[in-house]
């Protein structure tokens, strides 16, 4: 092509593009036989596919293939963060969360589930104040009495909003 064409200025630009889609394929290629030999739950792997497949993107933006991947890691990391929060496991969610969001940022759901993190993260808080208040009624004899202001009544509602909490 450059005996043919010796002076064309695009010639370069066009040699680096296919150069780079190459590149692209071949990282691809070995990305998803990663992911099919270790499986998409193995953190390890789930992380170094999600910065090959944006590897992927700066070599070839746009790529059909990357972008559908990215979105199929963020989408089960985001679940499984959805999942963690409703098991009251905040750091596992949190943990999910952050590997969801590498892959891809902008997912819809990932909103949902920040929601539900700082929800479950401020009811965690709340839970620990109200168990820390009751605890200091209880030392000072206050279990049961005065009506209105007892440890009794504190641990009531931990336990309405917490039902397996064992301390309440």
């Amino acid at each position: 092509l450059a005996a043919a064409f010796p002076n064309d200025p695009e010639l370069p630009g066009l040699r680096q593009a296919l150069d780079d889609r190459r590149r692209a394929e071949g990282l691809l290629t070995s990305t998803q036989a990663l992911l099919r030999s270790h499986g998409i739950s193995d953190i390890p792997a789930a992380t170094a596919a999600i910065q090959a497949y944006q590897e992927v993107l700066q070599l070839a933006p746009q790529h059909a293939v990357a972008l559908k991947e990215l979105d199929s890691l963020a989408q089960y990391y985001a679940t499984l963060a959805a999942e963690a929060v409703e098991a009251g496991e905040i750091d596992n969610a949190i943990n999910f969360l952050e590997r969801a969001s590498a892959a891809n940022s902008t997912l819809p759901i990932l909103a949902t589930v920040r929601d539900k993190i700082r929800q479950a993260t401020t009811l965690q808080a709340a839970i620990a104040d109200m168990l820390q208040q009751a605890g200091a009624l209880r030392a000072n004899g206050s279990l049961i009495n005065p009506p209105g202001g007892n440890a009794a009544e504190i641990y009531h509602r931990v336990l309405a909003t917490d039902p397996g909490n064992v301390i309440a």
